[in-house]
């Protein structure tokens, strides 16, 4: 739970600039109506002493401000006096986005915002991180978000009427029908798991289209808008037959290593060899 971990992680050290700009962009009105109007000797004092508690306010907040991943999703707690705690379960978390100015570049930093199934606003705006933190920060949930998936799915079992060893299958297929069961086991097996259907359709231009569409899906959260826009349109000129299916394959082999996505980095298809390759560019 969230009240049981308690997160370590901080703030980039200049966020409390970007609490000062957020501040000043909420009450520049009044503060430019009260200078313009209220003092007929132009800029009153007072207003420079006005930048003095936003930038403590600021200061105070990235200094307290913590976030971290515990077992169930992401945890953030802002104050002191009234602290608030809150965890953002994995499950719930559908994107992790950044948003970057002109001075946001210039100091190499994002505002991170967290976004969930719910919609609207961001669930989670954090002000600011670091490059390398905001990318390790959105591997790190999808990553957690992946592994809870895999386990609910492992964790679901269906019920077993009767469990036979592979060795009593064999035993019994040798007795009783001189072996002939064990091979008949076997290609039932293999037609269950649709194996002989697959091999009985030839490889297309539209099939090989499918598959890449399927492993690009892996790749969604992670790339930016440019990056899919060429993938798909490369995958989408496989399928018409103007590219040989290694310039989209190659492609998508750069993306996984580049993410280092873990499910495609296991797929033997993004990374075939020579022979297969020159099959498959002939479909």
């Amino acid at each position: 739970m969230a009240d049981e971990f308690q997160p370590q992680l901080r703030l980039h050290p200049m966020s409390w600039l970007f609490g000062v700009v957020t501040f000043i962009r909420q009450f520049l009105l009044p503060l430019l109506a009260a200078a313009l109007f209220g003092s007929k000797d132009g800029m009153p004092s007072w207003l420079g002493f006005m930048i003095v508690p936003m930038i403590g306010a600021a200061l105070w907040k990235q200094y307290f401000y913590r976030y971290g991943f515990g077992p169930g999703g992401l945890v953030i707690r802002e104050g002191v006096l009234f602290k608030n705690v809150r965890q953002i379960d994995y499950s719930r978390i559908e994107n992790i986005d950044t948003q970057r100015n002109v001075l946001h570049r210039l100091l190499r930093v994002a505002e991170v915002r967290v976004e969930t199934s719910t919609g609207g606003k961001p669930e989670a705006l954090i002000q600011v991180l670091s490059m390398e933190s905001a990318t390790a920060l959105r591997q790190t949930v999808f990553a957690a978000r992946e592994e809870r998936s895999d386990r609910v799915i492992e964790e679901a079992t269906e019920e077993t009427l009767l469990h036979l060893p592979p060795a009593e299958i064999v035993r019994f297929g040798l007795i009783d029908n001189r072996g002939m069961v064990v091979v008949a086991g076997l290609f039932g097996l293999l037609y269950e798991a649709g194996f002989m259907a697959t091999l009985s359709k030839p490889a297309t231009p539209a099939r090989h289209a499918n598959v890449l569409m399927h492993l690009a899906g892996h790749l969604k959260h992670q790339l930016d808008a440019a990056d899919k826009q060429e993938l798909l349109a490369l995958i989408e000129e496989q399928r018409l037959g103007r590219l040989p299916l290694v310039v989209p394959l190659t492609l998508l082999a750069h993306h996984a290593r580049r993410h280092d996505a873990a499910y495609l980095l296991g797929q033997t298809y993004l990374f075939p060899r020579i022979e297969e390759l020159r099959l498959r560019n002939r479909a």
